[in-house]
């Protein structure tokens, strides 16, 4: 092989680690995402939901006995319930005493949607 190949041959390689590390050396610029603690109960209460959910589905189709079936669901209401109040008591001052932006947006779709079906 040539010296002017291996060169070719160089630059191409060192283009191709350069291609591939500089999004990795990006990615370190990002804000690291932390989890909130709200954020980890409202994973937990989705948790529980589905636990729920999947629980009915096994109930449905004979999977599980009655008795069975009634006192996981309620324990598991009674742990979702419990949730739902610390989600509740740790809501912000200003979430509890006005509306949010999404309860605003939600008003002007709801009269966007009234106009369009009145003016048919």
């Amino acid at each position: 092989m040539s010296t002017t190949g291996i060169v070719i041959s160089l630059i191409i390689l060192a283009l191709g680690v350069i291609w591939v590390v500089a999004p990795l050396r990006r990615g370190r610029n990002l804000p690291s995402a932390t989890v909130t603690a709200q954020e980890q109960l409202v994973a937990v209460y989705e948790r529980v939901v589905a636990r729920i959910r999947d629980l009915d589905e096994d109930y449905a189709s004979g999977k599980l006995l009655e008795e069975d079936y009634t006192t996981e669901r309620n324990a598991l209401a009674e742990r979702g319930v419990q949730i739902l109040q610390v989600l509740e008591a740790e809501k912000p001052a200003e979430a509890k005493s006005g509306p949010t932006i999404d309860t605003e947006l939600d008003r002007a779709i709801e009269a966007a949607i009234r106009r369009a079906a009145h003016a048919r």
